[in-house]
């Protein structure tokens, strides 16, 4: 199973607006509207793939139910804690003539101690209740307001505690945090590794050594997402850098999310590391092949791995 924490979901609306400019009108030639936020690309995407999957958070308000029962018509299983308020909604604005991606993201519910309470004891209830040697916890996206920085790290120590391998996807504090906790994996993108480590790796060996370096504070393996030069995967047994296929992107946002899925799902059915880049390369892929975001083709997946290079580092 694949287990999601789903801290603060969003409704995603994407316009697609060629010719976009700040300060004028513009119509949106096209407007895709569906359900967000990083846990729930996650679980969407390792739901199309045939796994097992399950998404624990917060919801609120109309929105909150309307993206609950999305999910489930996803064969997502939910459990959502509800909290006042309202399910924040997420606007990106695609140009594809300037070939640009503008983003405005809302901050979403404010979550009181006792609800932070009640999501723990969730996690808690639905891992023990699992297959753990199969289980995969995702701890994914940023926190909503009332989520202390260690929260993950939390959530993290519990799913060591009961044997469940756990990926993390986050940034600032709740990254350096959550390291630190020793997650299984964590996915890292260019920008949230140069923050770790304090500098910016230029070359494909700056970003191994980057990676290696995080090994020591906590992670058994480090995937660096490198965005349309694929991913590198390190740890303190093997090293491999993964190139995806050629392909016409529509949209990038949530590849990184379905690379996530894809090594979660990938974990889960015992697959060796080369076989699990290659399907997390092949959902980040699959994503950027479709307008909505968090949406991957099973049959695309499987296709787009065969062409996915994967290397061993010197």
């Amino acid at each position: 199973m694949v287990l999601s924490v789903v801290l603060n979901p969003a409704v995603d609306k994407i316009h697609f607006i060629d010719d976009f400019e700040v300060g004028t009108m513009r119509r949106s030639a096209k407007t895709v509207v569906s359900p967000g936020g990083k846990g729930v690309n996650v679980a969407k995407v390792a739901s199309a793939l045939g796994s097992g999957t399950h998404a624990v958070g917060f919801a609120a308000g109309h929105y909150g139910e309307w993206l609950e029962g999305s999910l489930r018509e996803w064969g997502v299983g939910t459990t959502f804690i509800k909290v006042p308020g309202e399910v924040r909604t997420n606007v990106n604005v695609i140009d594809r003539a300037r070939g640009t991606e503008t983003e405005v993201i809302e901050s979403g519910p404010e979550i009181s101690g006792s609800d932070r309470l009640a999501l723990l004891a969730e996690v808690e209830r639905l891992l023990s209740g699992s297959d753990r040697a199969r289980t995969v916890l995702i701890c994914t996206g940023g926190y909503p307001l009332g989520i202390p920085d260690d929260f993950y790290a939390t959530l993290i120590g519990l799913a060591n505690g009961l044997g469940v391998r756990s990926i993390l996807d986050t940034s600032g504090e709740a990254l350096r945090r959550g390291v630190a906790a020793r997650p299984f994996m964590v996915k890292p993108n260019m920008r949230e590794l140069s923050h770790m480590v304090g500098y910016t790796p230029g070359t494909l060996r700056d970003v191994a050594e980057s990676a290696r370096s995080l090994l020591g504070a906590g992670p058994k393996v480090v995937a660096a997402s490198m965005g349309k030069d694929g991913v590198l995967v390190v740890s303190d047994r093997y090293g491999f850098a993964a190139l995806p296929p050629e392909l016409e992107a529509v949209n990038t946002i949530g590849s990184g999310d379905a690379m996530v899925a894809g090594f979660a799902v990938a974990l889960g059915r015992g697959y060796c590391m080369r076989k699990a880049i290659r399907l997390a390369t092949a959902c980040a892929a699959s994503n950027c092949m479709h307008e909505e975001i968090g949406l991957v083709d099973r049959p695309e997946v499987e296709r787009l791995s065969r062409d996915v290079g994967v290397d061993s580092l010197q």
